[in-house]
């Protein structure tokens, strides 16, 4: 098991990836293209951010008894699936409000479910069920799983 993963960001109005994708202009022109991959991020043995308030949002309704199994639980699957090959990855910067916004982030989608992971520090940011980006602008489509 790898100590590394990719990132994105979550909060704010929700957009359907690949709409998304399409509707930036940045969907990749070829499958080379599409699975163009960058270094995976080494994941940050740092607290969730904003732990409780995404729990509540999503991790409740995920089935998760408490925040540690909820934070436990994405980061598992942000090192379990930044390198499988049906995951999908995007990369983009945080146009949402706060201290997070400009940062570049990368999602990491699978199964349903998407991890949120910072750039810069591998802070894991978000986890929820569902592949929408949501707050990410300028997106780029660094892997299209399946």
């Amino acid at each position: 098991m790898s100590d590394t993963s990719y990132t994105g960001v979550a909060e704010g109005v929700g957009i359907d990836a690949q709409a998304s994708i399409e509707q930036s202009g940045l969907e990749a022109a070829s499958q080379d293209a599409s699975n163009s991959q960058k270094e995976p991020i080494q994941i940050s043995d740092k607290k969730m951010y904003k732990l409780g308030g995404h729990f509540n949002k999503h991790g409740r309704d995920m089935g998760f008894e408490d925040k540690k199994s909820y934070e436990e639980a994405a980061r598992n699957f942000a090192i379990e699936n930044q390198n499988n090959p049906d995951a999908t990855i995007v990369e983009g910067v945080w146009g949402g409000q706060g201290m997070l916004h400009g940062q570049t982030q990368r999602a990491i989608t699978y199964d349903g479910k998407t991890v949120i992971i910072s750039a810069d520090t591998g802070q894991i940011i978000d986890f929820y069920e569902g592949n929408q980006y949501i707050g990410l602008i300028h997106l780029n489509y660094l892997r299209k799983g399946k």
